[in-house]
């Protein structure tokens, strides 16, 4: 019987050790000048990292969406820009939450990846929805919103200080931004991977005239266990 127990014991030790060691953060390494021109590092369109997790279906686990939309608050009625969209993963969310009068402009600059969304969207959904194929790093919307999102994309941008400035410039006095990215950055150069650091990030978003939603306590964005998540809104004039 005790034998039986310790190789019980044994195996749950195991089993806890395993859990721990796949979904440990990445291992530090020194840290590497990021180009002032960025805001964070740049990466490839496609990062097959974050691929292979949602073709494994585990992005609901760490992404928490529903988790993310409730922080917002109630969208009824407003128009949303859901920027570098692909095939509608928050886009279909926000389509449910906005109602039967608000909008979501849902873009991305590749096609195809638009075509699927639209053939996913509920009938009754449709009128809802505003597909934007954008060209490059430009945003393709012109009028004003009342809440952008841009979840998993700045880092794909080549000019991410022009495409910021460009998204504020479509956000009004009460307008958001919802910022969603990676806790860590890798070196393309090395392979050395490290925490992203947030401190700065906010800096240079201040400077820029982003800031922290003051409406929304930071202790309630910090649930996400592989991003950042800021809601931020345009600096009021001193």
């Amino acid at each position: 019987m005790k034998l039986k127990y310790g190789v019980l014991t044994a195996s749950i030790a195991w089993m806890v050790f395993l859990l721990w060691y796949m979904n440990r953060p990445p291992k530090p390494g020194p840290d590497f000048d990021v180009d002032p021109q960025y805001l964070i590092p740049p990466r490839q369109t496609y990062d097959p990292g974050l691929a292979a997790a949602f073709e494994q279906g585990q992005r609901d686990f760490w992404q928490k969406p529903d988790q993310v939309l409730d922080v917002l608050g109630d969208l009824d009625g407003l128009t949303v820009a859901d920027i570098g969209c692909g095939e509608g993963y928050f886009t279909l969310r926000l389509l449910d939450r906005v109602g039967p009068e608000g909008t979501v402009f849902a873009t991305d600059i590749q096609p195809d990846l638009l075509d699927r969304l639209a053939h996913s969207v509920p009938p009754e959904w449709a009128s809802r929805l505003q597909l934007v194929l954008a060209e490059g790093d430009t945003i393709g919307i012109e009028g004003q919103v009342d809440l952008i999102f841009l979840v998993q994309v700045l880092g794909e941008v080549s000019h991410q200080r022009a495409f910021l400035s460009a998204l504020s410039a479509i956000m009004g006095p009460t307008s958001r931004l919802v910022l969603i990215d990676s806790k860590h950055v890798t070196d393309p150069k090395t392979g050395y991977t490290r925490p992203l650091d947030q401190n700065r990030l906010l800096a240079d978003l201040g400077s820029m005239g982003l800031v922290p939603d003051p409406q929304i306590p930071e202790e309630n964005l910090q649930f996400l266990p592989k991003q950042f998540f800021f809601v931020l809104v345009k600096s009021k004039p001193r």
